[in-house]
């Protein structure tokens, strides 16, 4: 394949990054019990099975929301000049919220699992989220 057009690097860039978070979260389901407190490399895990926003009849529209999301990026990398590195972020938050709503589509619920006792348990597909999109509007 090659990666040269804004949408090939943004659809790569979600694809890598939903198999890398649905990795650790692979290991953290095997590795870990609900709720158990761990350090690894010094930072701290907890698996935390979230189900808001997860609930029934809200599975299905969540997944019409992440096309609509999927269609706004690849209008805006194929139609608006960006700077060579946005595609990638905002494939990067992308793949983030691909993996995400696996998650609660296979799981009734996102598996969380890095807590730092400060924010909320989090995930990297939520890290991803995040940073992408923040590099995504810096790079445009």
């Amino acid at each position: 394949l090659m990666f040269d057009t804004p949408l090939s690097k943004l659809i790569a860039a979600a694809f890598i990054v939903l198999l890398l978070d649905q990795a650790t979260k692979a290991w953290v389901l095997a590795r870990l019990c609900e709720g158990l407190r761990v350090s690894l490399i010094g930072i701290p895990l907890r698996r935390f099975h979230n189900r808001r926003v997860a609930e029934g009849r809200l599975r299905w529209p969540l997944l019409a929301l992440w096309w609509m999301e999927f269609l706004f990026f690849a209008a805006l990398v194929q139609l608006w000049p960006l700077g060579a590195a946005a595609p990638v972020a905002f494939g990067v938050a992308l793949g983030g919220a691909a993996s995400n709503l696996l998650d609660r589509l296979l799981r009734d619920g996102v598996v969380d699992f890095i807590d730092f006792g400060v924010w909320p348990v989090f995930n990297l597909a939520d890290a991803a989220i995040v940073t992408g999109v923040a590099l995504g509007i810096a790079c445009a």
